[in-house]
């Protein structure tokens, strides 16, 4: 089952989310298994969001907080330094300490656990596409939306 993460932005009334007019910025894919890491470090809330402007009906999304755009942007930079060293030293067949291959390896699961192509280049760049379309999600956050109240990174 295929996930994405959505950059969309809500109209706002008093500082609560409108469906009405939504407008969806960006969609990128994710696997399960990096969602979850980013998830153990910073969990996704529960958001309401209205229907239109009356405030009436309404419906909760799970989406990750504006607070933690900073920390989670930090966490993929350095989830993408190791998976260029991971890469790097897989194509070139470099290896290092177990520990280190491990830790690695683990890395490289959280990325693109369910694909199966068998060229270890086409996987690498599978890899490096997923992580740098979610570093891209949040980068866009951060850095063009970071005053816009309606702006959401959201499950798609």
């Amino acid at each position: 089952m295929s996930t994405s993460l959505n950059l969309v932005i809500y109209r706002t009334k008093d500082d609560k989310l409108i469906e009405e007019d939504l407008k969806t910025v960006r969609c990128e894919e994710v696997s399960g298994s990096l969602l979850e890491k980013i998830n153990s470090r910073f969990p996704m809330i529960k958001r309401e969001v209205y229907f239109d402007e009356s405030l009436e009906d309404s419906f909760d999304i799970e989406c990750f907080s504006s607070s933690d755009i900073d920390g989670v942007c930090a966490l993929l930079e350095e989830m993408f330094l190791e998976l260029l060293k991971s890469e790097n030293n897989k194509l070139t067949n470099k290896t290092g300490s177990a520990s280190q291959e491990n830790e690695l390896t683990k890395l490289v699961e959280n990325i693109a656990s369910g694909e199966s192509q068998s060229n270890p280049i086409e996987l690498a760049v599978v890899r490096f596409r997923i992580l740098t379309g979610i570093i891209g999600i949040f980068a866009d956050v951060r850095n063009k939306f970071c005053n816009d109240a309606g702006t959401v990174i959201k499950l798609g």
